[in-house]
């Protein structure tokens, strides 16, 4: 998932890009009236055009045509007149912002470029297309689509393909896009940024030889290129070596026409302007110096310096005393406090030393600084003082000679960078290091205040939609690491903005602006607004003021919740996780039913607008028929709701789907739906559902058998594993243990009990004493990917079943449920599931004395106390909470924008608080002990706490 391209419609939400249409609609001028015999389609981002002609191809050859920004609307015309004129289907992306999202630097790299496609009946209308549009659009400019195989030199590409959507699933468990092969079976439509040939599909003769001009060598390449470090639509970035000398290198690529910047710059400019600073900058140590741009298979590349070091944020990791519980002492603070200052110090010093060489860094973040292996470690001599005020900095003395020409900090990446004499600043940064309104050095000192909070607490992206936050968050800092009292109010004035003047919106009372006199703006047309933005820091109910009115949190909560509910839409109810505009239509996860259940298990609320919304999701065609991205979890909260018939209707219409499924897990797939199913029939011994759980049980335990990773041993496409509660064997478990206490068939507990090994197999011992699933480059203990999801079905299985291994495993995955630093909120994968799997395991926790004579649970070895996780994580979740419109809310991934949805958002925290702070049921289904029934859709807050909310109905007088 790339969740950038979902950030460039709304400050506030993540919000599909098609919505960016509406104001720039690009409509063929051919098709405008359409015209008779065509049928039109807009699907999500798409306009499709169709002819009124029998027998439309399935599959075969496609065209996809690139465009830049400037030329759409030209080449829209030419592409949509010979459509016109030969009568072949095309769609188009709705709009040029569409386009230019597609083309952006962090675009997927499968899609990136396609602008139009093309659909021909036959080779031989495929060829005559072909040939036109080469010839017609000659000379236009588009990026190379990664897909595809160009057609001749311009921005004609093809690629074989399906025609329509259709899916199929892997022998891994995912979901798919697919075409029919040679014996009339689906399979995988590999869209890979690659062109490959489909198996067993001919070549015809009339593109032999564009696709032997692709696949031939390039030249020669005075570089052996080792690994690739990074990569987006706009390029890579490789670690590579000079075949003359065998010189360690880094190469950097860059795309002709993608990546355009706000000021119409492109990938390849971008890279130009670099070398052209790092020429200026080549006698700074810590900066690389260039060696040569030139020209390969069309790409730039920029050859520079390899400099040695890691990255800052692996420092971090490495180091930081909540990540690396046996440095979490008062001594162990006050030693990285010093160590961070200095190695900020370093930085600053750095990055000062470019601004005397009149040249703004522009992008500075911890991605763009690497470390000295040796450097800031434990017990490591560090300097004590801090960065001094901008503009109070000299020249290096001699004195300091020595230390600038080993620099134990490098900065790289230097695309952004722009002349200190220029009143400007970057239009592409890093989300929560970039200033929105300063300009020129003033951009490199924000950063730099922003980094030295990172540092710390590492939760600065949520600046970048709350600025005023970076303060509240300086504080927590300042105490947590007993940093000098100066700490707050230096980071506070360094992140400081002026305020955003905004339109007035609709409703809103415009506040006049004073002039410095006193005397108000004279009586005219409507001023912009200073009105409050949607998200501020402070929301109306404190969480960071003991003792916390929990009560009151999760009332605003809610409140938050339905002030951002858009009924009148059809793509979605609430805004959350981008995963919703490609999953099931009000999905359990991300979309509305996750939300409408957690309204109704902690607040006890029902809203027929909103139930009435997600009835009409229900009768949407779903490709998922899974729980968490599917129809059973629509399903199971329209049962919970009381439409009975609306969910057994959904659940018919989807078994097709399940019969298909080949994902094992709790997430998508069997054991989800098989949970569904137990739930659904209620115990009754006799009931066709519970045959159906049967044979999907009997699925899952062939599964567990044979041998095969189904995508969790080893992740899909990535080096890491997926076990845990969600996407691992441990889900599969939890489905065999209810179905063990559904049946009181013994065997079905013993293959429990073997899916829990399977997940502990992907465990990995931490220092800390704690047990974490191997996330190939980092180790996770969250609910849905991680230990403690594998802790809350081992706690339950040990009910019923006297296993060593899981009985000695339990306390480690406990003690997993502390993690005290957290960058994320959510429940799925942050600090609200840690919560919720806090307080279902602190029985499992080992206990230690505490301090004034109290309990506390243990830490590594027993040696040393800590705090109780569950008030830890309580005490902590202030650090997360922001306000919308006053009402608490909760970031969602990375927190680049607010969520409301279950898996990553509001109402997934307030689950998790309904759970620990007002005996509610557990934050998901299918979690409840044997002998204790799933939550009822009546268990709600006190009511004092409950509110009114404006879409609310009245019948009889009583709230509906």
């Amino acid at each position: 998932m790339d969740w950038s391209i979902y950030t460039l419609v709304d400050p506030v939400f993540f919000e599909t890009p098609a919505r960016s249409a509406a104001a720039e609609h690009l409509v063929p001028p051919r098709f405008a009236p359409l015209p008779d015999g065509w049928r039109h389609r807009a699907a999500r981002v798409w306009d499709m055009y169709q002819p009124e002609l029998p027998g439309a191809a399935d599959q075969g050859w496609k065209i996809h045509v690139s465009a830049t920004y400037d030329n759409a609307e030209r080449v829209l015309e030419i592409v949509a007149e010979h459509c016109l004129r030969a009568r072949v289907p095309f769609k188009h992306l709705r709009s040029r912002s569409l386009l230019n999202a597609m083309n952006s630097k962090y675009a997927p790299r499968p899609a990136g470029g396609k602008f139009i496609a093309v659909y021909p009946r036959d080779e031989a209308e495929f060829a005559h297309c072909a040939r036109e549009l080469d010839e017609r659009l000659a000379g236009s400019d588009g990026p190379y689509i990664l897909t595809d195989c160009r057609w001749g030199e311009g921005p004609v590409h093809f690629r074989y393909g399906a025609f329509r959507e259709r899916w199929c699933w892997t022998d891994d468990g995912a979901l798919v896009l697919a075409l029919t092969d040679a014996d009339g079976r689906l399979v995988p439509d590999r869209r890979r940024p690659a062109f490959t040939l489909p198996e067993g599909v001919p070549v015809p003769d009339v593109l032999r030889p564009h696709i032997e001009r692709r696949t031939a060598p390039s030249g020669d390449f005075g570089y052996r290129v080792k690994e690739a470090l990074h990569f987006s639509n706009a390029g890579g970035v490789y670690a590579a070596v000079r075949r003359d000398d065998g010189s360690p290198v880094v190469l950097k690529e860059a795309r002709p026409h993608t990546g355009r910047d706000g000021a119409g710059l492109d990938a390849t400019a971008r890279l130009a302007h670099e070398k052209h600073v790092l020429d200026r900058l080549a006698d700074v140590p810590g900066v690389p110096r260039a060696y040569e741009l030139f020209d390969f298979g069309g790409h730039s590349m920029l050859a520079m310096e390899h400099l040695d070091g890691i990255p800052l944020q692996r420092w971090m990791v490495r180091h930081h005393p909540l990540v690396n519980w046996s440095a979490c002492t008062p001594e162990g603070l006050r030693d990285y406090a010093g160590r961070a200052e200095a190695l900020h110090a370093e930085v600053a010093a750095l990055v000062r030393r470019v601004h005397a060489e009149g040249i703004v860094f522009g992008d500075l973040h911890p991605g763009n600084v690497l470390v000295a292996e040796d450097a800031f470690g434990p017990g490591a001599e560090v300097a004590t003082g801090r960065p001094a005020a901008p503009g109070t900095e000299g020249p290096p003395d001699e004195a300091a000679a020595s230390d600038v020409a080993a620099p134990k900090v490098r900065l790289v990446d230097f695309e952004m960078a722009f002349p200190a004499s220029e009143d400007t600043r970057p239009t592409l940064g890093y989300p929560g290091f970039a200033a929105r309104r300063k300009t020129g050095p003033a951009v490199d000192e924000h950063a730099l205040a922003v980094l030295r909070l990172w540092l710390f607490l590492p939760l600065v992206t949520s600046l970048g939609i709350c600025p005023e936050n970076g303060a509240r968050l300086a504080a927590v800092a300042a105490r947590r690491f007993g940093l000098p009292e100066d700490f707050t109010t230096t980071v506070a004035a360094a992140l400081a903005e002026a305020p955003e003047a905004r339109p007035q919106q609709a409703g809103e009372r415009p506040q006049q602006a004073e002039h410095p006199g006193g005397q108000a703006d004279p009586p005219g047309p409507p001023k912009r607004s200073t009105v409050p933005p949607p998200v501020a820091a402070l929301p109306d109910v404190p969480l960071d003021t003991a003792p916390v009115d929990w009560a009151a949190v999760r009332a605003s909560m809610a409140r938050a919740l339905h002030t951002s509910a858009t009924p009148d839409r059809d793509d979605r109810l609430f805004p959350g996780d981008p995963r919703q505009f490609n999953e099931a239509p009000g999905g359990f996860a991300h979309g509305a039913a996750g939300v409408l259940w957690a309204l109704s298990v902690a607040g006890g609320e029902r809203e027929p607008v909103y139930e009435d919304w997600l009835l009409r999701a229900a009768r949407a065609d779903h490709v998922r028929p899974g729980f968490h991205d599917g129809a059973h979890g629509v399903a199971h909260v329209l049962d919970h709701l009381g439409h009975h018939a609306a969910a057994h209707e959904l659940i018919d219409r989807v078994r097709p789907g399940v019969e298909e499924m080949t994902d094992v897990s709790l997430y998508g797939g069997l054991a989800g739906v098989g949970l569904n199913l137990l739930h659904l029939a209620g115990g009754d011994p006799g009931h066709a559902w519970l045959k159906e759980a049967r044979e999907l049980a009997a699925r899952a335990v062939g599964a567990l058998d044979d041998g095969r990773p189904h995508g969790i041993d080893r992740a899909r496409g990535e080096p890491g594993t997926h076990g845990g509660l969600l996407h691992g064997w441990s889900g599969v478990g939890l489905f065999l243990l209810r179905m063990y206490e559904a049946t009181g068939e013994d065997a079905y507990v013993r293959h429990a009990v073997r899916a829990v090994h399977r997940d502990l197999d992907l465990c990995v011992a931490r220092k800390e004493g704690v047990l974490h699933v191997d996330g190939g480059f980092r180790s996770l203990p969250y609910l849905e990917t991680g230990s403690v999801g594998i802790g809350l079905v081992a706690d339950l299985l040990a009910d019923h079943a006297d296993d060593a291994r899981v009985t000695e495993a339990l306390p480690a995955l406990a003690l997993a449920a502390r993690s005290p630093l957290t960058v994320e909120s959510q429940l799925f994968n942050g600090r609200a599931g840690l919560l919720a799997a806090a307080h279902t395991l602190r029985g499992h926790l080992p206990v230690a004395a505490g301090p004034e004579g109290g309990q506390a649970i243990a830490g590594p070895e027993g040696e040393q106390a800590a705090v109780d996780p569950v008030a830890e994580h309580l005490g902590s979740l202030h650090w997360h909470a922001l306000a919308h419109h006053g009402h608490v809310a909760f970031p969602g991934h990375s927190g680049l924008r607010l969520s409301m949805d279950l898996a990553t958002g509001t109402a997934g925290v307030l689950t998790a608080l309904s759970y620990v702070t007002d005996g509610g049921p557990p934050p998901l289904p299918f979690l409840h002990r044997a002998g204790h029934p799933p939550p009822a859709a009546d268990h709600g807050l006190p009511a004092a706490d409950r509110r009114r909310f404006p879409c609310e109905q009245s019948v009889g007088g009583d709230t509906a």
